[in-house]
């Protein structure tokens, strides 16, 4: 039957065969040609307003059976796919977590539609401090017991065996395979063979670099801010009409990343392209290492200590005045990120006494930034080419400890910080 015949239908079934019969005999009997003629005009009448009423019915209950069905077929894409399981475990320079995802097992335009389902934080020392045999290898490995355990009692045993687990280490990892491989790779074979013993399809455990973590970071981000894909009113998922996307930094221990979303594929690693549910996106990312908020630190405290001519009485002026503290020499040189002085002796303490001058402290940090050399049309800083930033940025990580600091120091309008934040963007990261 054709969709135009559907109002004819839907009218003959509101007229029932009494009435039919009743108005037959009635024109039978009557002779007269004008009230024939009037009737047939009432009947028209009526005619009409039932070709409406129907017509409004139907759309009304086709409206009705087009949000049922759309329901019940998302009710059963779920039943028939069940939902999928995921495990990550983010090793960073500070500490490890491990994240479990769960998805529907179909897909929106080749992207799974992901939500998070909880996390884990592993108790111990970061992996890049790890040595393999020694006692805080063991305590960090039941810290990641513990978590596995956690873990496994929120998926489905039948599901267990087929949920993928990865790791990923990032820029305390990349700063330990420079300085020690050997090290390096005795833990990552390590942590491979813990994680394949347990009961998850284990994938692999590996290094990523640099502009994967900061294009993970720019995904991670907009994602969550529905710039991808959102739903409509018939409950499926769609993009966005006029969908923008945000850049990214992100504020690491050892790394910062920033990331963003450009309109012309650039040459170099720094530009990736990713397609996410169906659309292409070419993003550019770049992660400096050793500008991590503890390597950067460790930095401007050697400029501190160079800066001074006794090493049993220096004045930091970033620290707060009337704070004093004792740092050996181990913890600000054992690492790639800053050179080690002559003669340098690991057990040497240097004694630090805070000025809280302000400009002081800022010429010191910004003189580990180098913004004059640049090789290309643009650049950062320490001659990174980089296109024009654009757009609004989401800090976090780092940035979030530095927003809690400012507000415990009675800095109550956090947008201001934000503000502040996108301003680095546009100044120093494009001077």
């Amino acid at each position: 039957m054709g969709s135009e015949l559907l109002p004819h239908f839907l009218l003959y079934s509101f007229i029932s065969s009494s009435e039919l019969s009743h108005s037959l005999s009635e024109h039978s009997q009557h002779s007269s040609a004008n009230q024939l003629c009037t009737e047939m005009a009432s009947k028209k009448k009526m005619g009409y307003k039932c070709r409406i009423a129907g017509v409004m019915l139907l759309l009304i209950g086709s409206i009705a059976a087009l949000v049922v069905v759309s329901v019940i077929q998302d009710k059963l894409k779920v039943q028939e796919y069940g939902l999928e399981y995921g495990i990550v475990i983010d090793s960073g320079s500070s500490r490890s977590n491990v994240y479990l995802y769960e998805w529907p097992g179909q897909k929106e335009n080749e992207t799974g539609v992901v939500t998070e389902k909880m996390n884990c934080k592993v108790k111990g020392v970061p992996i890049s401090e790890l040595k393999v045999s020694s006692e805080e290898y063991k305590t960090t490995l039941n810290g990641f017991q513990d978590c596995m355990d956690e873990i496994r009692k929120h998926i489905p045993e039948e599901k267990q065996k087929t949920t993928p687990l990865f790791l990923g280490a990032t820029a305390g990892m990349r700063l330990l395979d420079a300085e020690d491989k050997k090290r390096s790779n005795e833990v990552m074979t390590s942590l491979t063979h813990y994680l394949s013993g347990q009961n998850f399809h284990f994938h692999n455990a590996s290094i990523i670099t640099g502009q994967e973590e900061g294009l993970y970071g720019w995904i991670t981000v907009n994602y969550l801010m529905g710039n991808f894909l959102e739903r409509n009113m018939w409950n499926t998922y769609i993009r966005p009409n006029g969908a923008e996307t945000v850049g990214s930094m992100d504020l690491g221990g050892a790394s910062t990343q920033i990331a963003f979303q450009v309109q012309e594929q650039g040459q170099g690693p720094d530009y990736m392209l990713v397609k996410l549910y169906g659309y292409p996106y070419t993003v550019y990312t770049h992660s400096f290492l050793c500008y991590g908020k503890n390597e950067a630190n460790k930095r401007v405290l050697d400029k501190v200590i160079k800066g001074s001519s006794d090493p049993a009485y220096i004045v930091n002026p970033c620290y707060p005045k009337g704070f004093n503290t004792t740092i050996k020499a181990s913890a600000i040189y054992d690492t790639e990120c800053t050179i080690k002085p002559k003669n340098y002796n690991p057990d040497q303490e240097f004694y630090m006494f805070g000025s809280s001058d302000s400009k002081k402290c800022g010429e010191l940090v910004k003189s580990i930034f180098d913004f004059k050399k640049c090789s290309s049309k643009q650049c950062s800083f320490n001659g990174v080419e980089q296109p024009p930033v654009t757009g609004e940025f989401m800090a976090y990580a780092g940035f979030y400890f530095i927003a809690q600091a400012l507000e415990q120091s009675g800095v109550s309008n956090l947008e201001q910080f934000n503000i502040s934040v996108g301003n680095f963007c546009r100044t120093h990261w494009t001077e």
